[in-house]
This record gives C-alpha cells, structure tokens and sequence, in this order.
C-alpha cells in the first residue's frame, strides 16, 4: 500500500465501532463502576476461565480474514521473539515507550487515562510488556487463536482503548458544557483518541523502532525476519482494532509509515515528558547500584545520528532527555561491536550479556511487583527459565530487600 499523508488523514479521524458499542454495553452492565472499576473488571473477565462462555460474550471477537491467517508467516515472526525476546523488551523499555511519548497524540490520551483510569503512570508500562510476551507465541504456540491467553489478552486491550476513548469523549463533552473539572480534547491537533492511526503507530513502535534498538545492539534482521515480525504484529493489530484493508503489513510499509508519523506528531508536550519521567523513575529503581545515569544514556545511544529520511534525535530532544554518559557511551559501543562480530553464529549470547542483563533487571522488576494484591507481570516458566529470571516467593522477597536498599542508598545519594 501507498502511505500518504491523506491516508493517515482519514485514519486519524477513525476509532473501532465494534469496541466502542461493547464499552457502552459494558458501561451500561456496570452502572456503579467509574472507569478504573470497568478497567479493573476487564483484567478480570480477559483470563477468567470459569466464566468463559459468560466473559466471550461481553469481548470484542475478531474474525481475521485469510490474509492475517498465515500460521506458518506468523510463527516465523514469533521465532524473531523468541531468539532475541530479552534484546527486544529493552528495545521496547529504551525505545518503544519513549518514541511513543513523545507522539504527543498518544501521550495526551496515555496521561490522561492514567490519571483518571489506572491511577498510575506506569501500570501500562507493565500491561504493554505483558501483552508482547502474551502474543508471541512464547507459551502457546497457538497463542492467537481464540480461548488462549494471548488472543485473551487483545481483546482486553481493545475494550480497554475503547474505554479510554469514552473517557476522554465524555470529558470533552463535560468541558463544552462548562463543567470547570473537565479537559476538553483538541480534535484538530489530535484526532480521535486512540485512532487507527494512532494503533498503527503502536505497531510501529512494537517493530520499526525495536528493529533500530536491535541494529544499535548490533543484531541485525534481515528483511525476511523484519517482513515476518511485521506480519505478526499485523495479526495482533487485526484482533486490536486495525481495518483489514490496511493489514498485513511488511517492513516496505514500516519505511513508509515511519517518518511520516515522525513528521506529523513528534513533538515536545508536557504530558509526553511527564511519562518519560515517570518511566525512568522506576526503571533506575529497578537497575543496579552504580548504573543510574545508564537508562537516560541507553535512549540518547538508540536514538543518536539520523536514519534515512528520519532525525532520530527529536525523539530525547522532545523528552527532556538527560546528557548522556559518555562512559556509557563507550560501554554501549563496545557491546555493539561484539555481537557485530558475533551476529553469524546467531544463537550466542556470549556478546549481548550487558543489554540482556539490563532487560533482565526490568522485566524481574516488573514481575515482583504487585498491584492491587496482583502480580503486574506474569512470566511464563518456559521463559523464566530461558531468561534466566527466577520467581517464587522467597526470591521475590530477597530481590524486594534488595530493592529498598537500592532506593536508600540513591536517595542519600540525591540529598548529600
């Protein structure tokens, strides 16, 4: 397909029918609930397996056409996952996320929801990571069929986005009223609250960008692995939401797509930085003692320089990113040349530990961290085992003591 600025014109002004009507009905089953009780409600019916027939009917269900039913394409962008998962969840951490904050559409809708919905900036952090490990195949390896967790898990997101979007409608239609304790919502600038547009650009965070965290660890795709994990991440925006006739899509279509979206909305605005900063909050809580100025210095590294028609560095620019360590640099840059040296023998770890480590100290984060009596982070044995990530109890105490400690020692470090 040709992607154009026109394209994208129509699709800014275009949200998810279906969803939208089942939020409604939702709303309407749950007339006690605010929306941080429907989201909470929502959580609950993705994986509730005792009331499945119950839970199936109030889910948006998806049928995909036969284009977006390729098993055989989709498995091979799920092995794309499973080869590099820990070097694509810190592409997500240092990449993804801070590339979505600073499109301001999407950090005005984020921001806004987290406040009001979630009560905390970061909890979708935690949900987005969990959604990609849930879609790839890493447990099931039908994991996109229907009555398995990762279909489960698309179909909850897209109530959710639907639930967002009526948020911020009815906030906006309050503040036209008069209401003084609502925020009208710039339609002109931002476009329908999280539009096929916008879901498009959460693709492209999911591939385009984590594609340019793997060349700058130095673990390059070829176009056959990038078309195949662009075509499984068109699986997932099908059951999101995304119109079919813009689906499937392939790395051609990532190029296209990358710096018109760049052009059109990366921009500085205070709800994006205030993410950011929300975001690396936690993530230097979770990364060991001496590494502190690490995470600001790993973005300024993956975004650095210009890539073909895109500046990459408006990105941290748009962010307030902090300077960078040139020490980090050096330690960032000789990890890259490792794995260049060597990418052909593809299984081997032995160059990517420093990244892996670093990934390894989010996601075990994530996993020991509770949320309303829940675990924010559900990690598949197999993949604990293959990351190296160990869970229980007793280990998630010790990594908690562990963790204050951290926060003690910084803080002291903060106040001398």
């Amino acid at each position: 397909m040709k992607w154009t600025a026109e394209v994208l014109d129509e699709l800014k002004t275009k949200a998810d029918p279906e969803a939208d009507r089942i939020a409604e009905a939702y709303q309407d089953r749950y007339p006690d609930f605010d929306l941080r009780g429907l989201i909470r409600q929502v959580r609950a019916d993705m994986y509730d397996p005792a009331s499945a027939p119950e839970v199936a009917a109030r889910l948006p269900r998806p049928v995909l056409g036969p284009a977006l039913r390729r098993a055989d394409k989709l498995a091979l962008g799920q092995q794309v996952f499973a080869r590099y998962g820990l070097e694509i969840a810190a592409g997500l951490y240092f990449g993804s996320f801070p590339a979505g904050y600073a499109m301001e559409p999407f950090a005005e809708a984020l921001a806004r929801t987290s406040d009001l919905a979630t009560g905390s900036l970061n909890r979708r952090v935690a949900e987005t990571g969990q959604m990609m490990i849930d879609v790839m195949g890493v447990e099931e390896p039908d994991t996109l069929q229907p009555g398995t967790r990762g279909y489960a898990s698309c179909q909850g997101v897209r109530l959710m986005h639907a639930l967002v979007r009526a948020l911020i409608l009815d906030q906006d239609e309050r503040a036209r009223a008069g209401d003084p304790d609502a925020t009208e919502w710039d339609f002109d600038r931002l476009g329908m609250p999280l539009s096929q547009e916008a879901m498009l650009a959460t693709i492209l965070g999911f591939t385009y960008v984590g594609w340019l965290a793997l060349d700058r660890f130095g673990i390059t795709l070829d176009k056959a692995e990038r078309d195949a994990h662009a075509y499984a991440w068109s699986v997932v925006a099908g059951l999101l939401g995304v119109e079919e006739q813009y689906l499937p899509l392939d790395s051609d279509d990532m190029e296209q797509l990358a710096p018109l979206l760049w052009d059109r909305h990366v921009r500085r605005c205070d709800s994006g930085v205030r993410l950011y900063e929300s975001l690396m909050e936690e993530i230097e809580e979770f990364t060991p003692l001496g590494l502190r100025r690490v995470p600001a210095s790993m973005i300024r590294w993956l975004f650095r320089g210009t890539e073909g028609t895109i500046d990459l560095t408006r990105v941290p620019t748009a962010l307030d990113v902090a300077e960078p360590s040139m020490l980090a640099y050096r330690m960032f840059d000789s990890q890259r040349l490792m794995n260049r040296a060597l990418d052909p023998v593809r299984d081997t770890r032995a160059g990517r530990w420093f990244f892996r480590r670093l990934s390894r100290a989010i996601i075990t984060g994530y996993v020991d961290r509770y949320v309303e009596n829940q675990p924010a982070f559900y990690l598949p044995d197999t993949v604990a085992k293959d990351w190296r990530i160990r869970t229980g109890n007793t280990t998630a105490r010790v990594r908690q003591v562990r963790s204050r400690g951290r926060q003690v020692v910084r803080s002291r470090q903060r106040s001398a």
